[in-house]
Formats: structure tokens, sequence, C-alpha cells
């Protein structure tokens, strides 16, 4: 879905019955017997499937990999959809772009005549989430609209709001990733914003420091995104605040919010950044400090120690 929006033209195809229309190799078939009765005083009957069964565990991974094997058969002859199908290919369903409604209608036959070969046709404070959006400059302005969003339900045991903050942090990071992998474009700056100062000050300490749930999620962000640049932005102006409160699709035709980001990205995204304090004393920020352990030696300093020198010191604790 990102791709398509990167090119003018685009065409979705599915494969049409596709588990139906993949054979199972006849020394394999065997395992796959269906004990049938039409009533109970009628004889039992064996089947055997002869197609990928539904159901089974293996049947998504038979089903994709009969796809690539066919990409890889038939490179030499359809080069172009041969790609589509390896890359652009997510179970039966095909999301593709082109540059020209010629190129477009030409991919779309050399599909259906590729799947034919192999016996496929038919062409044709609840949630926490995360949206991207792309930034382009032009002569006149700097237009900014929405790419990509992703919303989860939160946990249902009860997690406090930077904690759920922070799991949002990562998906925006992770998905950061999955879209610049995707466009495959030069893009000269990636910046993330959030509207925790919390999470944004456990993101400029030492993983180490935390316990265990930030340790993890503060250790994967970084990792992420070590090459991109971390903002605060207010809560009025956060996109992805539509996601974690909830939105009725009417209401959402209207935002301009949503759909074009706020007003500063329009203005310069270099010009925003919040002055963060130095030291954050909110306890939801503090108890996920890993406790400092202190510890006292207590030494006589008496002729009648017991201890001649250092070494025979044992500290118990």
């Amino acid at each position: 879905m990102i791709l398509f929006q990167k090119h003018e033209f685009v065409f979705i195809a599915d494969v049409r019955m596709m588990y139906r229309q993949i054979l199972i190799h006849p020394d394999q078939r065997d395992l796959q017997i269906m004990v049938w009765k039409e009533s109970p005083d009628q004889p039992t009957k064996a089947y055997q499937m002869n197609t990928i069964t539904y159901g089974t565990t293996s049947a998504p991974y038979l089903a994709a990999r009969t796809l690539n094997q066919l990409a890889d058969d038939e490179n030499d002859t359809f080069p172009d959809v041969s790609f589509i199908v390896q890359f652009d290919c997510y179970m039966d369903d095909i999301l593709t772009v082109s540059n020209s409604l010629e190129n477009t209608k030409e991919l779309q036959t050399q599909l259906v005549q590729l799947l034919g070969r192999r016996g496929f046709a038919d062409a044709s404070t609840a949630a926490y989430g995360a949206a991207i959006y792309l930034q382009y400059p032009s002569s006149e302005s700097k237009s900014t609209y929405m790419l990509y969003s992703k919303s989860c339900v939160a946990p249902i045991n009860p997690v406090t709001i930077p904690r759920l903050e922070l799991c949002a942090a990562l998906l925006l990071s992770q998905m950061t990733q999955r879209v610049i992998k995707a466009l495959n474009l030069t893009i000269s700056a990636v910046v993330l914003y959030s509207d925790s100062t919390i999470v944004l000050a456990w993101m400029k300490k030492p993983p180490q420091e935390f316990k265990t749930f930030v340790y993890h999620r503060v250790t994967a962000i970084q990792e992420l995104a070590k090459d991109f640049v971390w903002r605060h932005v207010q809560s009025e102006e956060n996109m992805a605040d539509f996601i974690s409160r909830g939105v009725t699709p009417d209401s959402l035709q209207s935002e301009n919010l949503w759909w074009n980001g706020p007003s500063f990205l329009r203005n310069g995204i270099e010009n925003l950044e919040l002055s963060m304090p130095d030291t954050i004393k909110d306890n939801d920020f503090i108890c996920e400090f890993k406790q400092s352990e202190k510890y006292a030696l207590l030494t006589n300093s008496g002729c009648d120690s017991d201890f001649n020198d250092l070494s025979q010191i044992v500290i118990i604790i």
C-alpha cells in the first residue's frame, strides 16, 4: 500500500481459488487423506486430496513457495512480472504500480500469462499507534501528506501511559524502517515525534539503567532509530492521537491534521525542537530505573580485631 502512493498508476490482482489450483506431488498425497460419511448409516469413504488443503499448517507456505518458484522459472520470459510476483505479492493478493497506463496494461497481460502457465488466473487508554508522513519540497512550499499508519490494541493487563507511549515509539521506529525499504527513495532526513517527555528522556539514557520492560524497548528503539532525530510535539498537534483515542470515519474525512499533518511540518521541520528539561521527577519516569544497591562495610580498628589483613575480610550481604 505504501508503493501505491509513489506512482500514478496501480493495479490489484487476486489469484482465484489459489489453494485449489496448486497440485500436490503424487508421492505426498497419501499425507492428505480425508475420511467421510454421507450419513451415519452409510459406509466410510476415504478421499485423497490432490491440491493444497485449506487449514493445514503447511498450506500458506506451500502456496507462497509455489508462486516464488513460478517467478524464478519464468524470469527469463517475464522478468518484470516475475519481480512483481516475488516482491509485490502477499499470499493470493498482488498489489503493484507502474509509471504509465500502457505499461500497466502490459504488466497485467503478462501477469495473467505467467500465472496461467501454472493454472492460475483472474487478475483483478485502549490502543496505541503511529503515523508516517512524507514531505517533499517544491519551489513554493513544502508539501506533506499521510503515507502509512498502524494501530495496536493495548494489553489487557493494565499498563502505565508512559509504557504505552514507549510501545508507540517502538512501533513508529519499526514502521519507519519498513517504509524506507519499501519506498526505495533517497530520504534526506527522518524526524520522529512523540508528545511524551518521559519517553524522550528514557531514549536518551543507557538502556541498562532500566528495568526489563523499558530496557528491551529502549534498546530496540536506539538501534532502529540510530540515524533518526527524535523531537517533541504538543499533544494537540500529534496526529497519532487520532489512533489512540479513536475517531469515526466520517469525522476523519474532514480532519486536515490527519491527512496533511500539523502546520509546522509545512513551515519546516528543522525549526521545531523542544528544550527538554535536564531532570524529570515524574514517578512514572523514575520508577522504571533499576534500584541502586548500597552496601556498608563495618570494620573494627581496635587491636582485638579478628582480621589480620584485608584478604581475610568476608563481606556477607
